[in-house]
């Protein structure tokens, strides 16, 4: 049982907290969360916690409104639209998340508990009572009677039978756990490829591209490098007024993805399930690219959505790999660059205008202990190749065979080459692959 503990507004706890002293078990508490290993990896989600946990035990609930935290603790301008702007939001429900991820493992034997409840802003604190364990009663030592006897007796023929049907039932129902593993292999591709991306002991975060971004790039043919990008520096580029007679500011207010990213982020979260992998909801986030921050990928495995122009996250990345995707922004065209070509492989890969250009690349972290999956190309609808090829077996089992040694799957990239008509593809083919 847990017991909620009112939150009070004593200056002399708060002025305890502030002073680092832990006689305030709410203080203790919350020192002991942001210290953490699990939200060591998300400062800002430490630093939001903190803040909705000062204002609330310091009884200034009327901060804690979405609009007064946008302002306040998202440093966003006053009268800004949260309708349009799902910053609070979207960092709350991560908030969540992130303290079910800590309770659930290095906080699991807490005294105490900090929870944000759905439905608002206002933190509790709640004091995990302990329970004893019911006495076992004593044991009648008398002589049983016959009725007694006799229901014994008919419990164990009933036994004798349940057992061989039990039998039946495990034996049913590992074949056809077997038969729908099977299947969703055949829908959603190399078992052993999500087995890397998707594990129990690890995070795994999804990206989805940035198409505001991609808008801007496009009409200015100039790139967005990662650390502009994340402090937004571009919206001050006069060249935004064009774009939007808004104002600089409505690309940095609008969370626009494109139809494909939405298409195969929802496939993606649907593999643990579907292949019966030991990875729960807690350990698989969907983020939008201009949402994260270094620390939040820290320790994940990675499935980025989106060439440098939708998503500069994969910039990081770009060292790994052999192909690059080359946009020529002074007269916008798509080549890719083999910047290490083997024997019989040409060093530029082009298409037409009637055609996309893909790549799919498997690769790791500079940790060495996580993995990426990029997927990324020339067009919007080049996301739509890159996963008829990730759940095609006949495209993806040769090369994904051939990556395999000794049961390990290593690092590959792939170019798709497909015809593009109305946002659409077909007709996917690879014309180039490499194996690390």
């Amino acid at each position: 049982m847990s017991k909620e503990i009112i939150p009070e507004t004593n200056p002399l706890q708060m002025q305890a907290m502030q002073d680092g002293n832990t006689s305030d078990p709410r203080a203790e508490e919350l020192d002991r969360i942001v210290h953490s290993e699990t939200f060591s990896k998300s400062p800002r989600l430490a630093a939001l916690l903190k803040h909705i946990c000062e204002r609330t035990w310091a009884g200034h609930v009327d901060e804690l409104s979405e609009q007064q935290i946008g302002i306040h603790f998202f440093h966003r301008p006053p009268g800004f639209n949260a309708g349009e702007d799902a910053i609070v939001r979207g960092s709350a429900r991560h908030l969540r998340k992130r303290l079910d991820l800590y309770y659930g493992t290095e906080g699991k034997l807490n005294p105490a508990r900090i929870l944000v409840p759905k439905g608002g802003y206002v933190a509790r604190f709640e004091d995990v009572a302990s329970s004893s364990e019911p006495s076992v009663s004593e044991r009648d030592t008398a002589e049983p009677h016959p009725i007694q006897i006799l229901q014994k007796a008919s419990k164990r023929v009933w036994l004798w039978t349940a057992i061989p049907l039990l039998a039946i039932a495990i034996v049913g129902f590992f074949l056809w756990q077997h038969n729908r593993r099977a299947q969703a292999e055949r829908d959603y591709g190399s078992l052993l490829l999500w087995k890397t991306l998707f594990q129990g002991n690890r995070r795994t975060v999804i990206v989805a591209g940035d198409a505001a971004l991609n808008l801007y790039t496009a009409y200015t043919h100039q790139p967005v490098p990662l650390l502009v990008y994340m402090e937004q520096r571009y919206q001050n580029d006069p060249a935004i007024q064009a774009i939007s007679p808004e104002g600089p500011g409505l690309l940095s207010r609008v969370n626009a993805a494109t139809m494909a990213d939405l298409k195969l982020t929802s496939e993606l979260v649907r593999i643990p399930y579907r292949l019966n992998l030991p990875t729960s909801d807690k350990d698989v986030e969907v983020r939008y690219a201009r949402d994260v921050n270094q620390g939040d990928l820290q320790g994940a495995n990675l499935i980025l959505l989106g060439t440098s122009t939708f998503n500069p996250w994969s910039s990081i990345y770009d060292s790994n790999l052999d192909f690059h995707l080359d946009r020529g922004y002074e007269h916008y065209t798509f080549q890719v660059v083999n910047r290490a070509p083997r024997k019989g492989e040409v060093a530029i890969i082009t298409k037409t205008d009637t055609q996309a250009l893909t790549t799919v690349a498997l690769t790791e972290t500079p940790s060495g202990n996580e993995h990426v999956l990029l997927l990324g190309g020339s067009t919007m609808g080049s996301v739509y190749a890159a996963e008829h090829f990730l759940f095609t077996q006949r495209m993806w089992q040769p090369i994904l065979s051939a990556a395999t040694i000794n049961g390990k799957l290593h690092g590959f990239e792939v170019v798709l080459r497909s015809d593009f008509v109305k946002d659409e593809v077909s007709n996917t083919t690879v014309v180039a692959y490499h194996i690390h």
